[in-house]
């Protein structure tokens, strides 16, 4: 029988251990996500896996396969307005807030891992986990 080389915990299922899931709100981030999510579950039953999105995320997010996250966040919206007008002053305060958020939900759920899917939703989740050291 193969050892465990890892350093995550193992329990009954498996290596246990939980994973950030960063994504974007479009079906083009969310669904290679749950793609990444099922395999993930297939190989280790017994991780935690947290979908972390925008809140333009949740109508489609709930429509997802049930049981692939074990819990899912929505954070602040933020998208980066082209070119200079006046969206500019909403996306300067919402950055930090999204920053702020992710920060605290990074805090609660504390990952031995964070993956992104691209978009501006996934950006904070990753830059603040590679500052946290937590791989990426």
């Amino acid at each position: 029988m193969a050892e465990n080389t890892s350093n995550a915990p193992t329990g009954a299922t498996g290596p246990v251990f939980t994973v950030c899931v960063f994504t974007g709100h479009t079906g083009g981030h969310l669904y290679p996500a749950v793609a990444f999510a099922e395999c993930l579950r297939r190989r280790y039953p017994g991780a935690r896996l947290h979908l972390i999105s925008s809140r333009r995320a949740q109508s489609l997010a709930e429509r997802l396969v049930p049981g692939v996250f074990d819990e899912a966040h929505f954070l602040v919206e933020f998208p980066f307005p082209s070119g200079i007008s006046l969206n500019l002053f909403p996306f300067l305060l919402k950055f930090p807030l999204a920053f702020w958020e992710t920060f605290q939900c990074l805090a609660k759920v504390r990952p031995d891992l964070s993956v992104g899917f691209g978009s501006y939703a996934s950006y904070p989740g990753i830059v603040l986990s590679a500052l946290r050291r937590i791989p990426t």
